[in-house]
C-alpha cells in the first residue's frame, strides 16, 4: 500500500511535467485517475472489514449533502453528459484518498518515506524553477509566469510549498529533523515562491506558519512559539523579498517591489477588482466572488445548487466536455469561491470550506495528542488547512492533481488517527 502513495506524489507532482517534456506520452495524463482506480479497489476489498469505522460520522454527513447538491444542480440545470462527466473528475477524483487511510494503517516508517519523497520534489523544484525563470528573460519575457517547476502554474505550486513548509514546521516542533537542517529546506522551498513571483506566498506563509506553530505548541509555551514563528518568517522574508524585488522590478509593467505593490492603492485595486477587456480577459479575484454572488442571487434554486457541476468550466477532455456557461463566466472563474458558487451555490461551498474546518479540528487533536512523527505532521496539517481555505479565494486549486489528491490523503491520514486514538481509549475504558 505504501508504494501506491509513493507512486500516487511522484505521479501527481512530476506527471504533467514530464508529459509535456515529451518524455511519457500524452495518455500518461490520466495517471492520477488510474491510481484513483487502485485506491478504490483497495477501499472495496478492505474496507467491508471495519466497517469505515474510522471516519468520522460528521464526515459522512458532509459527503452526503455534497452528492445531494450534486445531483440537484444536475437536476436543476438538465446537466449534459459531457460537462457533468468532467464535472464528477473534477470534483471526485481525489475523494477516495481520504478514505485509504481509514481501511491501511500507515506506519511511521512508511509515513517517513512519503515525506521525504514529497520534501525531495520541492527541494527539486527550485532549480528547475530557476532555469524556466532565466530561459523566460532570454526570450525576453520578464513575467515569472513560466517558473512553474514540475506543477501545473505558479500558484499550484507556491500552495504545495507553503503547505509542505508548514509541515517541514510541525516536525522541526516535534523535533523529527534538526534546526540546521530544516533552516537549510525552508531557504530551497521558499525561494522558488520569490523566483515565480506569487503575490500570496506573503498572506498564505504567514497564515499557514502560524497556526502551525500555535497548534504544535505545549502548554504555556504559545507566546513563545508565535515569537518563533515571527522569527522564522522574518529571516524567510530577508531571503525571499529581495530575489522577489530583484525579479519584479525588471518588468517594464506591472511589476516592481512587493512594497511599492502593496502600498499603491490604485495598482492593489486594479488587480483586485479589474473588469475583463479585450486586452486581459480575466476579472480581478474580487470583482470574480461579487459577480459569482450577484449572479447566482437572482434565482432561488441557483444560490443553493448553482449551475451545476462541469457546467462553467472549460475541460481538457474536450469541448464537448465544456460547461454551456464557460464563454459568459469564463473571465471570473479565477478563484475557487467562484466556481463553486457558480456550480454547487452558496451550500457547496460552505461544505467545502466545512470540510477545512473539519480537518483543522482534526489536526488539532491529533497535534495533542500525539508527541512524534504524526503529531508534527499533524501540527503542519493544521497550517495546510488553513492555507487551502484562504487560497481557495486566490485561485482554482482544486483543479491541480498535486494540491487535490495530497490534500485529501493527508486529510484522511490525520482524521483517520483521530479515530484510531478514539477507539483506543474506548477500548482502555
Amino acid at each position: 500500500m505504501n508504494s501506491l502513495v509513493l507512486f500516487m506524489i511522484l505521479v501527481v507532482t512530476t506527471g504533467d511535467y514530464l508529459v509535456e517534456l515529451g518524455w511519457l506520452p500524452r495518455a500518461m495524463k490520466l495517471l492520477p485517475e488510474f491510481v484513483s482506480g487502485l485506491v478504490v479497489l483497495q477501499l472495496v476489498l478492505r474496507g467491508p472489514r471495519s466497517g469505515f469505522q474510522y471516519v468520522r460520522p460528521v464526515y459522512w454527513f458532509v459527503f452526503g449533502a455534497m452528492a445531494v447538491i450534486m445531483a440537484c444542480g444536475a437536476a436543476a440545470n438538465t446537466l449534459e453528459a459531457g460537462p457533468l462527466v468532467a464535472g464528477l473528475r473534477s470534483y471526485l477524483r481525489a475523494v477516495p484518498l481520504f478514505f485509504l487511510p481509514a481501511v491501511y494503517a500507515f506506519n511511521g516508517r512508511q509515513l517517513k518515506l512519503q515525506l521525504i519523497l514529497l520534501l525531495a520534489i520541492c527541494v527539486m523544484q527550485l532549480p528547475i524553477a530557476v532555469d524556466q525563470r532565466l530561459s523566460s528573460l532570454a526570450w525576453g519575457n520578464p513575467s515569472g509566469d513560466d517558473a512553474i517547476g514540475t506543477l501545473e502554474t505558479t500558484g499550484f505550486a507556491t500552495v504545495i510549498l507553503i503547505s509542505v513548509g508548514c509541515v517541514l514546521a510541525g516536525m522541526v516542533q516535534r523535533r523529527q529533523i534538526s534546526i540546521k537542517s530544516s533552516a537549510v529546506l525552508f531557504l530551497l522551498i521558499f525561494v522558488t515562491t520569490a523566483v515565480n513571483e506569487t503575490k500570496a506566498t506573503f498572506l498564505l506563509a504567514p497564515a499557514g506558519l502560524i497556526v502551525t506553530f500555535l497548534v504544535g505548541a505545549r502548554a504555556g509555551t504559545r507566546i513563545r512559539n508565535v515569537v518563533v514563528a515571527i522569527c522564522l518568517l522574518t529571516s524567510i522574508g530577508a531571503v525571499v523579498v529581495p530575489i522577489y524585488d530583484y525579479f519584479g522590478v525588471m518588468r517594464e509593467s506591472g511589476g516592481g517591489t512587493i512594497a511599492e505593490y502593496v502600498t499603491d492603492v490604485d495598482r492593489l485595486e486594479g488587480y483586485l477588482y479589474a473588469e475583463p477587456t479585450k486586452d486581459s480577459t480575466t476579472s480581478g479575484r474580487a470583482t470574480a466572488i461579487v459577480r459569482s454572488f450577484e449572479e447566482m442571487s437572482k434565482e432561488p434554486t441557483r444560490v443553493a445548487f448553482g449551475y451545476g457541476i462541469g457546467n462553467t468550466s472549460q475541460s481538457s477532455l474536450g469541448q464537448q466536455f465544456t460547461g454551456k456557461y464557460n464563454a459568459i463566466l469564463g473571465p471570473y472563474l479565477n478563484t475557487l469561491v467562484t466556481v463553486f458558487v457558480f456550480e454547487i451555490g452558496i451550500f457547496g461551498l460552505f461544505l467545502s470550506l466545512l470540510v477545512c474546518y473539519l480537518v483543522f479540528q482534526d489536526s488539532r487533536a491529533v497535534a495533542d495528542a500525539g508527541p512524534g512523527l504524526l503529531g508534527g505532521f499533524a501540527a503542519g496539517w493544521a497550517g495546510v488547512a488553513v492555507v487551502v481555505a484562504i487560497a481557495s479565494f486566490y485561485n482554482v486549486h482544486f483543479a491541480s492533481p498535486a494540491i487535490s489528491y495530497l490534500f485529501w490523503y493527508g486529510s484522511g491520514l490525520v482524521a483517520a488517527h483521530r479515530m484510531r486514538l478514539a477507539w483506543g481509549a474506548a477500548s482502555r475504558d
